[in-house]
């Protein structure tokens, strides 16, 4: 039965008093109507008011003498209205445990309270002194439930719920449901301050702040559900009480809604608070609403953003409005947007390229996108190459290229561009110049202009190697009849995206020193040139610290190994096709060779120039370039003309990935260094990471799964542990190593 401690069923009559107990001794339920303040109503029966409800009756508690299994004294108590024994207790400092005789026999420390025994018999129980309820409603004004609080006068409360009509609790819905308190009057609010609890938010709201109050008590974070009003605000403050559990409150909250896709969050501080003050001490201290106001102010500055959380607010931002091909992609272009304000830091910068098949792939929205976030941008697609040059070359601001159509630039058909070429090949490196003749009166002179700059290109096809190698690639793709990006408008989102430009400027100023110094730790397969894309990027991840430096590895393994997979030379293609047709052959004669490479499915070689195959000639002068020559050979009796093996095997093993089983042999055990990184170039051996959700983007799938998500990209439901992709199109995938889908 509801409310009735554990003494059996409760019978008809009340039982008598215990016959075994001296008249002169105390039972345990004498002691525990007293400290109740029930009365006696018959011989071993105490009546009275339930602490835990108000009751039209006033009777609906009653306590009595009873006896446990081995005939020792105990209590019974039972509330009519359904209160449950042990909090009855609680109202009075007591546990279930105070039903027997035994307890009382020594001292029991129960909530900081002394234990009954030593309390004198003076000793009240608490009394009430006030009670204040609070109405809920959602964003709408509908009322949804009422938070009521008794204080006593020993300063402990007590707290309940109850429904519209009336009834006590919440009838099955949780509490993290329940809307925000105040919600309903922060519509259209520009920023609001969220806090812990009504008492500060009707301290705050009592001064003309907007704001809203958590009702789950530190202990619990509100559901998205209820935290899903705020994304209209474009500025959430958050407030917490000053201690571990309040502070720990509000930074749930703050991933809750970052994750959600929120793009302006911050905490606020306050200078010399008080050990557990909130927002209503301030208030009840003087404060005023000014000086709430320099501190929401002071909390909007660049300085108080933690460098993971700016750089996760930058990735949400970016994926509102562009779709990537892979979480990877979004990664690596927040990496290097935050790159771009260090620029005198780096050695080398890589280049960042949006490269699509066809049009309508989303690259110029990309490249609009980056020109909000990125320091001085210039968008070059109709800039002259001497307007170009001294951009780049002015002394004052370091400025970042965007520049879009560049297959113009790089195409078969543009030797105009000569210059343009020249200039973006040479700037990768700092302290690098691009020479030009310039006239200055009569005189022609020749003049170095620095080409140091970052880089950021958008165009159809494939760009030269000398470009590709520099270049951090995303191949970009048009948008699936399922994916939705919210609509861009420069005017409307300028702001937003410039406010993140000056955070990044303001924190870029205090890790520039330590990441001129820096050498991040690089993947196994992250070398050379890659090594000079990725290195800068990785220093900006380190820095920012959080869930970045696992992500930008992971980032990096995997856009490198897709970059491998773009389409080869053609002598790097021959080389290929050259293995698979020797396969386990020491030698084969010219003839033999140019008959299976014209035989082969999707080869070349068969129609190589002007329709015409492949011949010994031109054979011979493509691997002339790979110090690989014909001589004669010897294939069983005949000694024709041909090549060995032997004279391949440098070329094959300097220009050619391992062949797929000795790779594949190879993967199995690259799972991850001592840091929990993934070390190996296939995508998916990437699942070993950081576990921190980032963000949700508009649009993103939310499908169920373990973590109540989807992939972002395809919406593939995950497991536990695994946040926003599968690591088929993930960039930060699964803490329990999970999160790939097998469709």
């Amino acid at each position: 039965m509801a409310g009735t401690a554990d003494v059996g069923a409760h019978p008809p009559a009340l039982p008598p008093i215990a016959e075994n107990i001296p008249a002169a001794s105390t039972s345990p339920a004498e002691r525990i109507a007293d400290a109740l303040g029930l009365r006696r109503t018959k011989p071993g029966e105490w009546r009275g008011r339930c602490p835990c409800h108000d009751s039209a009756s006033g009777t609906s508690l009653v306590v009595w003498d009873a006896k446990d299994d081995g005939g020792e004294p105990k209590a019974g108590i039972h509330d009519f209205g359904g209160c449950d024994a042990a909090r009855i207790l609680g109202a009075a400092g007591l546990t279930l445990a105070h039903l027997y005789a035994r307890t009382w026999d020594r001292p029991v420390l129960t909530a900081g309270v002394p234990a009954a025994k030593e309390r004198p018999r003076s000793d009240r129980p608490p009394r009430p002194i006030g009670t204040i309820r609070h109405t809920l409603r959602n964003e709408v004004g509908e009322v949804v439930a009422v938070h009521a609080r008794t204080t006593f006068d020993d300063g402990t409360k007590r707290v309940w719920w109850e429904r519209p009509n009336g009834t006590q609790g919440l009838g099955g819905t949780k509490v993290a449901d329940l809307p925000l308190y105040g919600v309903h009057e922060v519509n259209g609010a520009a920023e609001v301050v969220l806090c812990e609890g009504e008492t500060a938010r009707d301290a705050l709201a009592g001064i003309g702040v907007a704001a809203v109050g958590t009702v789950t008590g530190a202990e619990g974070t509100p559901d998205e559900a209820a935290l899903r009003p705020l994304l209209k605000i474009p500025r959430v403050r958050l407030w917490p009480d000053n201690d571990q559990p309040g502070r720990s409150h509000m930074d749930s909250i703050a991933a809750r809604l970052v994750a959600m896709g929120h793009p302006d969050v911050r905490v606020i501080g306050w200078a010399d608070v008080p050990p557990k003050a909130d927002a209503a001490d301030l208030i009840a201290g003087g404060g005023t609403i000014d000086d709430v106001r320099r501190l929401m102010a002071a909390a909007a500055a660049a300085g108080t953003v933690a460098a993971a959380e700016l750089l996760d607010r930058v990735e949400v931002f970016l994926g509102r409005f562009v779709a990537y091909p892979s979480g990877y992609a979004r990664t690596a272009h927040t990496l290097w947007i935050a790159h771009a304000h260090l620029m005198d830091a780096w050695e080398s910068t890589p280049r960042l390229a949006f490269l699509s098949p066809e049009p309508a792939s989303g690259k110029t929205r990309a490249l609009e996108v980056t020109e909000l976030v990125v320091p001085n941008p210039v968008e070059s697609v109709n800039l002259s190459a001497a307007a170009l040059f001294r951009k780049v070359g002015d002394g004052s601001d370091r400025a970042t290229i965007l520049y879009g159509e560049i297959d113009t630039v790089f195409g078969p058909k543009a030797k105009e561009h000569e210059e343009v070429r020249g200039l973006l090949n040479a700037g990768h490196r700092r302290g690098a110049v691009a020479s030009r003749c310039v006239t200055r009166g009569k005189t022609i002179e020749v003049v170095d202009f620095p080409a140091y700059c970052a880089v950021a290109l958008a165009g159809l096809g494939d760009l030269p190697d000398t470009i590709l190698t520099r270049s951090v690639i995303v191949r970009m793709r048009r948008r699936a009849p399922g994916e939705r990006v919210e609509p861009y408008r420069r005017r409307v989102h300028g702001p937003d995206g410039r406010e993140l430009r000056d955070q990044l400027a303001a924190w870029a100023n205090t890790v520039r020193e330590a990441v001129r110094d820096a050498w991040p730790k690089l993947p196994a397969g992250i070398e050379d040139r890659d090594a000079d894309v990725w290195e800068p990027l990785l220093a900006v991840a380190d820095a920012a610290g959080g869930a970045w430096p696992g992500r930008a590895r992971v980032a990096a393994v995997a856009l490198v190994a897709d970059s491998k997979e773009s389409t080869p030379s053609l002598g790097v293609r021959l080389l290929a096709d050259l293995r698979t047709v020797f396969g386990e052959a020491d030698a084969l004669s010219t003839e033999a060779i140019l008959s299976a490479l014209h035989a082969l499915d999707e080869a070349p070689w068969a129609e190589l120039v002007g329709g015409k195959p492949l011949n010994a000639r031109g054979l011979a002068q493509r691997l002339r370039g790979y110090g690989v020559r014909s001589k004669s050979v010897r294939i069983g009796g005949a000694t024709p003309k041909g090549y060995a093996r032997a004279d391949l095997a440098d070329a094959w093993m300097r220009y050619l990935p391992p062949p797929a089983q000795e790779s594949a042999t190879s993967a199995t055990g690259a799972t991850g260094d001592a840091d929990g990184v993934a070390r190996t170039a296939a995508p998916e051996q990437a699942e070993l990471v950081a576990d921190v959700p980032l963000g949700h983007p508009a649009g993103a799938h939310n499908r169920p799964g373990g973590n109540g998500y989807g992939c972002l990209d395809c919406g593939a439901p995950l497991p536990a542990g695994a946040v926003y992709y599968c690591v088929r199109h993930g960039g930060g995938v699964a803490a329990s190593g999970g999160g790939h889908h097998a469709d």
